[in-house]
């Protein structure tokens, strides 16, 4: 099941980068996910230079996308939009590996809950799960 997810998220990445920008400006993108999307979370807690889950320093899809929109996609737990954690599943615990820091990733439904509990939803924005 893992190569099908990595193939579609691959997918959707070259569509979206293969498109033209949008004539209407998206005013955020909202990301959620595992590693895949993940865009530093365990960073300040690595040597310098690592925390991707790529080939360091070379940026995550979810960055590459919304560089070509003009906007972010830093860490959630620093302050930014990008809620996706290496190593997480979709509702349970421990991470994958289960070792740290993988090993208390927040569950991809947990982080949509993390967010749609701080209010209402940006309605010109893009969300990606």
């Amino acid at each position: 099941m893992r190569p099908l997810r990595a193939s579609l998220a691959a997918a959707t990445v070259v569509l979206a980068l293969a498109a033209p920008p949008a004539s209407a400006q998206f005013t955020n993108i909202f990301y959620f996910g595992d590693s895949l999307t993940d865009s530093g979370t365990y960073k300040p807690v690595l040597p310098p230079g690592t925390g991707l889950f790529t080939t360091n320093p070379g940026p995550v899809w979810s960055q590459v996308l919304a560089s070509r929109y003009g906007l972010a996609a830093d860490p959630a737990t620093q302050g930014g939009t990008n809620f996706a954690q290496g190593g997480a599943r979709v509702t349970g615990l421990p991470g994958v590996p289960n070792s740290p820091p993988t090993a208390t990733a927040l569950p991809i439904a947990a982080q949509v809950a993390l967010f749609t509990g701080r209010g209402p939803l940006d309605q010109g924005a893009l969300y990606s799960v």
